[in-house]
Parts: C-alpha cells; sequence; structure tokens
C-alpha cells in the first residue's frame, strides 16, 4: 500500500524562523512548541522569565512567546528588560487577559503582538503572516535612547541611514549656538527665524519636546519681538542642545 505524505501547513516565511517559548504551563509549552515545528519553524522552550533572559544572552531569536503570568519572574518585566537590549527580538504576548486595557498595556512596555488563549495554529499563522519580515529583515534595534527610537521610528528602523543622519547633524551641532549669536549681534531677526525653523525641523527626528518647543516661540514670535526672545532663551537653548549632542555622540559610538 502507498504510503501517503502529510501535507506541511503553509509556513509563513521563507526560512525557518527562531523562536522561543517561555511559559510555565507544560501543556502550553508543549502546544506551541508542535505548532511552531510543523509549520518548520525552530523552537526552544523554557519556563520563566528568568530562564528566557539567561537564554537571550547566548543565542539569538526572532521572536518570544511570551506568557504573561509566569512565577519566578513574569511576562510584563521580561519584556521590560528585553526590550532595552541590543537587537531584542520581536515580542509576541500570551495571555488571557485579552479586554483593550490589557493589550494596550503590554504594547506600552514593547510587546510588539498579543495573542490571546487558547492558541491555536491559525493565530500563530496570522501573528508570523502579520509579523514578517519585520521580525526578520526589519527588526526594530532596542535601545534604551529614546532619541534613537525616535529617529528609528522615522527611518523605518534603518540603523544605518540613522548613523548616517546622526553623523551629518553632529558636523555642524555645536555651530549652532554661535549662528544664532552672530545674527544677534547683526539685529537680523528675519536669518534668526529662517535657522530656528531649519534646526527645529533637525531635532525633531530625536524628540525633545522642550527644545523643540522653544525654538517654535522664537519662530512664530514677531520680528519686533524675537532678538529679545532670542537673546532671553538662548541660554536654555544651548544647555538643552548640549544635552542633545552629547546624547547622540553616545549613540554614535554604539551604532
Amino acid at each position: 500500500m502507498k504510503k501517503t505524505t502529510e501535507a506541511r501547513p503553509e509556513s509563513s516565511s521563507e526560512q525557518p524562523l527562531k523562536t522561543l517559548v517561555v511559559d510555565d504551563n507544560p501543556i502550553a509549552q508543549l502546544v506551541i512548541k508542535k505548532i511552531l515545528n510543523k509549520m518548520g519553524h525552530h523552537a526552544d522552550v523554557v519556563h520563566n522569565g528568568k530562564e528566557a533572559l539567561e537564554r537571550i544572552e547566548h543565542t539569538s531569536y526572532d521572536i518570544v512567546f511570551m506568557d504573561m503570568q509566569m512565577p519566578v519572574l513574569n511576562g510584563v518585566e521580561t519584556t521590560k528588560r528585553l526590550k532595552v537590549m541590543r537587537n531584542a527580538p520581536y515580542v509576541v504576548a500570551i495571555s488571557s487577559n485579552a479586554a483593550t486595557e490589557d493589550q494596550m498595556y503590554y504594547k506600552s512596555i514593547g510587546v510588539d503582538h498579543f495573542l490571546g488563549k487558547p492558541v491555536t495554529p491559525e493565530t500563530i499563522q496570522d501573528i508570523l503572516s502579520s509579523c514578517n519580515p519585520e521580525c526578520i529583515e526589519n527588526k526594530p534595534m532596542a535601545t534604551s535612547y529614546p532619541e534613537l527610537q525616535t529617529l528609528l521610528k522615522y527611518l523605518g528602523n534603518d540603523t544605518k541611514l540613522a548613523k548616517i543622519v546622526i553623523e551629518r547633524f553632529l558636523n555642524k551641532a555645536h555651530s549652532h549656538i554661535a549662528t544664532l549669536e552672530i545674527f544677534l549681534k547683526k539685529r537680523d531677526p528675519e536669518s534668526i527665524k529662517y535657522y530656528t525653523h531649519k534646526l527645529r525641523g533637525a531635532i525633531a527626528y530625536y524628540g525633545h519636546q522642550s527644545l523643540v518647543a522653544d525654538l517654535e516661540a522664537i519662530e512664530l514670535e514677531s520680528d519686533a519681538e524675537r532678538l529679545n526672545r532670542t537673546k532671553n532663551m538662548l541660554p536654555s537653548i544651548e544647555s538643552k542642545l548640549t544635552t542633545l549632542i552629547k546624547t547622540l555622540e553616545k549613540i554614535q559610538r554604539e551604532l
């Protein structure tokens, strides 16, 4: 009798993903691992967040399936620690708490996707389909710098482009205050308006809303008052700009 071959479920990726299942429930571990294996993906299993962090220190994963309620170290704290690591994996939260506010909270701590219980092949397939190729080719770089997080968001998580943008900003960064002081001495409110507008646009890529707001206040001021406003605000702007420059120099060395 001719042996029939079981059809292999369609994979969400052209290449196998390396995944980590973090769950203290042996049955949940087995089910998720078998679903992933059947889809052609590799799956390691650990029992809590502490074990997950130890494993991830030595092994790179594309996706982590994270149960939120676990002993020793729960999924919430584990995710927070994961997301400050360099090249953090894509995190899928697994929880029976499916309320909108719960999902919003998980998102706020860095969770990339939410998966409600019970887990099924269809729900896992949907997750893998929606995250691919993000979880492999365009995985967001984990960073503790809000400035870099904001920049990468604008640049589609392109770290090479981020490095170029930061380098170009820093090349002229130390001359900004001196340039504004020159315009002040010349009593040239139009040039100050143009320059603060240009500088505000460049700084907005890094967040720093307080500095952006200072520059906008000068830009929007009337010509008659702009010189006084610039003179009064220049020390604060210089201090905030210096802080940003030092932060970007640190980021530049780490990229």
